[in-house]
């Protein structure tokens, strides 16, 4: 089980992120996309919260188009995912991350 309140070092996929880019974006269809970091917890997920200048690793990204991740950034990421009908971030990164 991940450590709740220590950093943990950050676990990199290039290869993974590169894929990402070459997807639409997962809310709208648009191109070109960033890989979008879900930085909110999951327990279930055993994924931690990470703060302002820490990146979770590369497993947990989704394909935003630049205006989507912008407004990722803007709000509350839950109630952004929710506010898309997506109420599980985390299930559809394990999509993502899944055999390709």
């Amino acid at each position: 089980m991940v450590e709740p309140f220590f950093k943990q070092p950050r676990e990199r996929d290039e290869k993974h992120l590169a894929w990402i880019r070459t997807l639409p974006c997962c809310l709208c269809g648009a191109s070109p996309v960033d890989p979008a970091h879900l930085r909110v917890a999951s327990i279930n997920d055993d994924k931690r919260e990470t703060g302002m200048g820490e990146k979770p690793s590369d497993k947990w990204v989704l394909p935003l188009c630049r205006r989507h991740h912008d407004e990722q950034h803007s709000m509350h990421e839950r109630e952004f995912w929710s506010s898309y009908g997506v109420m599980d971030p985390f299930a559809l990164c394990m999509h993502y991350a899944g055999p390709r």
